[in-house]
């Protein structure tokens, strides 16, 4: 009859075996039990077995030579045999067969022993996985076939007792006794690749495995709102009274801008000649000073040294600046200013100085030599617009910067608090100086803003967003004081300010990474991962094992480490 063959685990329980005897597709079905079965050394689990093989409408064959499940077999009534291809029975003298069987379990198709000598029959080695039945010369075959009967004794007798000696079988043959200085040598060989292999089982399970989580949590908007007042006199946090130290950090920039001048200019030469004064009125004389101006038609000349007229002698009617007559003087002049409209002819010109009743004549020669060259000049004018745009263009950068130094330095900056002092621009080409090509305009800045520690300011701001918490279950992850907004109140003085400082906080779950650690050590990766994300707060877990074949998180948490993603 065939047979459905069922090689039980040391650590299979009761139920798992259960469950393949039920799915058995024979009805005779042969349990091959493992050295020390623990899990049938029990009467519970014995009388459990023969109960679900009569359910399944089984017929349960024990495979095995442990003495304790013989007798309890025996007792409650299972089949049992040494080897797959041995007949079953059911125990009744354990005891006195039980050695026997022990002694040829290996050979009959179990666990070959490392330890186990040569065994040798008229000088030739026997393969101990060879049925016993073979070694006999009996023809065995796979199936099993349950009766009552106890299996024959073997009985092994010495060459001196002649009463037993005739009961021997005529297939048997002397064994060759055992070669122990091999058997040595397999023990310690043995011995030493057991204790290599749980070496490196140890490291492999306990001492490598790490695991490495990263949580993402999800968090939630808090808003919170402190009135405080900040000044570079206040030495120390007083938070009942909302006062704190402020900083003022000052920056000096040099700004720079170009501009085209607008100004036009003449740099021609001067017109020159001479002029003669003719007194006919004055009988004393006169003296005209250097500079003094002869005019026509709108142009001016001027004297270049003092002229004085001599005193008019004789008669008025010969007053003449043609004749040969008294009260005359000829000096030079320049053209007032540059330009070819200044070469005029000879022609008569006003005094400055001298009324015109009075009987005073000027008389001047063609004047020439004038030239017009018409050039483009910086203005006070191009100076103050190419200001005002520098400042214009730079100011916002300006305020970044020193509001940067004061982000850098740990300082939440106060904007309000912006002033800047101007020193004189100064222009590469001088004001009504020719400017050929574009004009550079540079101008030194001082920029100051005041600031107060984040330090000192978020354990006000942490104290006011508590208060919108449930502390035992969530937690201020950031007071969001990097993006506080400030609004001043009131300016008592130039370094002191009251203000208001709005945040929008963030806040999420409270986690406490060494009782989590304890939650999901052991657990399979699986297991710990669903764990993890039906805490509250967390949206997500991953977690990363290593070596690559670590399905478990350590059972030791200082191989745990937690990354919570805030």
């Amino acid at each position: 009859m065939k047979k459905t063959t069922i090689y039980v685990d040391i650590d299979d329980d009761i139920a798992g075996i259960a469950e393949k005897v039920e799915k058995a597709d024979q009805k005779i079905v042969a349990l091959v039990l493992p050295k020390r079965p623990s899990v049938l050394q029990g009467s519970v689990n014995m009388n459990l077995l023969r109960k679900i093989s009569e359910d399944a409408s089984k017929n349960i064959v024990l495979i095995t030579n442990d003495e304790q499940v013989l007798a309890l077999a025996g007792l409650i009534g299972v089949h049992v045999s040494t080897s797959l291809q041995s007949k079953p029975y059911l125990p009744s003298q354990v005891a006195e067969t039980a050695p026997v069987i022990d002694e040829v379990s290996d050979i009959l198709g179990g666990d070959i022993d490392p330890a186990q000598p040569d065994v040798y029959i008229d000088d030739k080695k026997v393969d101990l996985k060879t049925p016993i039945g073979e070694l006999a010369g009996i023809e065995t075959d796979d199936e099993i076939d349950l009766d009552n009967e106890e299996p024959e004794k073997i009985v092994t007798t010495t060459e001196d007792d002649e009463s037993t000696k005739n009961t021997k079988k005529s297939g048997r043959k002397k064994i060759a006794v055992p070669n122990f200085g091999a058997f040595r040598t397999k023990l310690a060989l043995g011995i030493g690749a057991l204790v290599l292999l749980i070496g490196a089982f140890y490291w492999a399970f306990v001492i490598a495995p790490i695991a490495s989580i990263t949580l993402s949590t999800e968090k939630s908007d808090a808003n919170a709102k402190i009135t405080l007042t900040a000044s570079k006199d206040q030495a120390t946090v007083d938070a009942e009274k909302g006062l704190l130290p402020a900083v003022r950090k000052e920056d000096k920039q040099k700004l720079s801008g170009s501009f085209t001048a607008t100004g036009q200019k003449d740099v021609g030469t001067k017109a020159s000649g001479t002029m003669t004064i003719q007194n006919c009125d004055y009988s004393d004389g006169f003296t005209l000073p250097a500079g003094t101006r002869f005019t026509n038609s709108g142009k001016a000349y001027v004297s270049a040294q003092v002229a004085v007229v001599p005193k008019f002698t004789g008669p008025s009617s010969s007053c003449s600046l043609t004749g040969n007559s008294s009260g005359k003087v000829t000096i030079s002049v320049t053209a007032e200013s540059v330009g070819d409209s200044f070469n005029l002819s000879s022609r008569s010109y006003s005094v400055s100085g001298i009324p015109d009743s009075q009987n005073v004549d000027a008389v001047g020669s063609a004047m020439g030599g004038g030239t017009t060259k018409l050039v483009k000049i910086v203005t006070a004018e191009d100076v103050e617009t190419a200001k005002g745009k520098v400042l214009a263009t730079a100011a916002d950068n300006v305020k970044g910067k020193v509001s940067t130094l004061l982000t850098n330095e740990g300082l939440v900056p106060i904007a309000d608090t912006f002033v800047t002092a101007e020193a004189v621009p100064v222009s590469s080409v001088a004001v009504d100086a020719e400017a050929s090509i574009d004009v550079t305009l540079t101008i030194e800045i001082t920029s100051s803003m005041l600031g107060v520690k984040r330090s000192d300011i978020d354990p006000l701001l942490t104290k006011e967003l508590t208060k919108k918490i449930m502390p035992s279950t969530q937690k201020i992850y950031s007071t969001g004081s990097d993006k506080a907004i400030i609004a001043v109140i009131e300016r008592p003085s130039t370094d002191t300010v009251k203000m208001t400082v709005a945040v929008t906080g963030k806040i999420g779950p409270n986690i406490d990474q060494n009782q989590l650690k304890k939650d999901i050590a052991g657990k399979k990766a699986g297991d710990a991962k669903q764990s993890l994300e039906t805490r509250p707060g967390v949206s997500k877990a991953d977690i990363r094992l290593s070596p690559f074949w670590v399905f478990s998180v350590p059972k030791n948490t200082k191989k745990i480490t937690v990354q919570i993603n805030e």
